[in-house]
């Protein structure tokens, strides 16, 4: 009984991964360039493996984190 209800709605760590990834992806594409390819949960998901997946290293996830912090926080300059 258990398991089928497990089915249904899994209650792991990697259901709580996927809906953050989710909301990481949600809050990237609002603020990304216009043009610039849509954000999928799975890129912020390095350890899926999935065919449309790009591998990033350190650098290039810092680098990124990095753009949209600032991004983020001149928007919120300009709400003041």
């Amino acid at each position: 009984m258990w398991l089928a209800y497990y089915r249904l709605q899994p209650w792991d760590a990697t259901r709580q991964d996927f809906m953050t990834a989710q909301l990481i992806a949600l809050t990237a594409n609002i603020h990304k360039k216009q043009g610039s390819r849509v954000f999928k949960p799975v890129d912020f998901m390095p350890w899926e493996k999935s065919a449309n997946s790009r591998k990033m290293s350190q650098r290039q996830i810092q680098k990124t984190f990095e753009i949209f912090a600032k991004m983020h926080n001149a928007r919120l300059k300009g709400k003041q």
